[in-house]
């Protein structure tokens, strides 16, 4: 028997319900960021954004670490949690900045 749609649209909402709810598993040190198997070193991340794209089911918020070695989207989750995650990343990008010299 093939599933009704509708069966297939609840799917959909708890397999979301399930992703926006997660704790995102992201390892921060002073070498840089790992997300999903996937690192970056801080040397390498030019850029980190906060993002939101819009789904079936309403906004999907990320972060974006872009590098030359391809970005990395952290993601989906609440967006209090991007916020939160957007600014430790980059409070540790800038500890991470080697010193001035001079």
């Amino acid at each position: 028997k093939r599933p009704l749609p509708s069966e297939r649209l609840n799917v959909g909402f708890i397999g979301y319900g399930i992703s926006s709810t997660m704790p995102l598993d992201v390892a921060v040190d002073a070498v840089g960021i790992t997300f999903a198997g996937a690192a970056r070193k801080w040397g390498r991340i030019t850029n980190i954004e906060r993002f939101t794209t819009w789904g079936v089911v309403g906004p999907r918020h990320n972060v974006r670490v872009c590098s030359p070695d391809g970005d990395l989207v952290i993601g989906p989750t609440s967006k209090e949690r991007v916020e939160m995650l957007g600014a430790r990343l980059a409070a540790a990008q800038t500890a991470a900045a080697p010193a001035p010299t001079g």
